[in-house]
């Protein structure tokens, strides 16, 4: 059970970036200030094609400051984004329940941590 362990995190490789972008991305709803100009940190709901999910804060059309990204497999990222990148402190979880939960920078695991397996 161990090495199984090992070797899922071994081929997570901590990178949360994920092919295919954001295109085809709709957006269901958000909440802005008045006038066509988008405040920094305004609040969106998107749905993408594939199924994928994201709430959170958004400047100049992309992910940036805290929010949360579903894929449709139900893994999800919970945390800061920068540029449309995880990059801060936050939470991944794999389908199966299993964690990593520390600092992420370039949509990678980096820094401190706690993974934790079921």
């Amino acid at each position: 059970a161990e090495l199984e362990n090992i070797r899922k995190a071994a081929d997570y490789g901590g990178h949360l970036l994920f092919a295919g972008g954001d295109e085809g991305a709709l957006k269901l709803r958000s909440s802005k200030a008045g006038g066509n100009e988008e405040p920094a940190g305004s609040v969106k709901v998107l749905e993408y094609a594939r199924g994928d999910t994201y709430e959170g804060q958004v400047k100049a059309g992309l992910k940036h400051g805290r929010g949360t990204y579903v894929w449709s497999n139900g893994a999800r990222y919970e945390g800061d984004w920068k540029d449309n990148v995880p990059s801060g402190m936050g939470k991944y979880v794999w389908p199966d329940g299993e964690s990593y939960e520390g600092g992420f920078l370039y949509g990678r695991r980096e820094g401190s941590g706690i993974y934790t397996f079921q």
